[in-house]
């Protein structure tokens, strides 16, 4: 776990200092675990360092998108249950580009064997 929050830092300190985008752990309210507004990124308290790793590059991901594409603010904004099935490739695509954004991430810190 050690390694996962080493990680979590590196990644933090990249996401504020480089990009300026403010980190803050706070209680998230149930049944999410982070929440993102384009400018800040917000993780719960009680994640783990490797749910938190995950978690922090997934949320920059989207927040790249939601300033740099647009349209994405409304692809990913929160959906009724069960989505409509002529929604989902827009959504995995911009799933994939999100997660796409994180690994960059990862890798411009040096991250490059937790892709997984």
């Amino acid at each position: 776990m050690l390694l996962f929050s080493q990680y979590g830092e590196r990644v933090q300190a990249r996401v504020t200092s480089f990009y300026g985008i403010g980190v803050v752990t706070r209680d998230i309210q149930d049944p999410l675990t982070g929440d993102l507004s384009g400018a800040e990124i917000h993780l719960d308290h009680l994640l783990g360092a490797e749910e938190r790793l995950f978690l922090l590059g997934h949320l920059f991901g989207h927040t790249v998108q939601w300033n740099v594409h647009p349209g994405a603010f409304e692809i990913g904004r929160l959906r009724e249950s069960p989505v409509v099935d002529a929604d989902l490739p827009v959504i995995i695509a911009y799933e994939g580009q999100g997660g796409a954004y994180a690994l960059q991430l990862f890798c411009d810190v040096g991250i490059t064997d937790a892709d997984q």
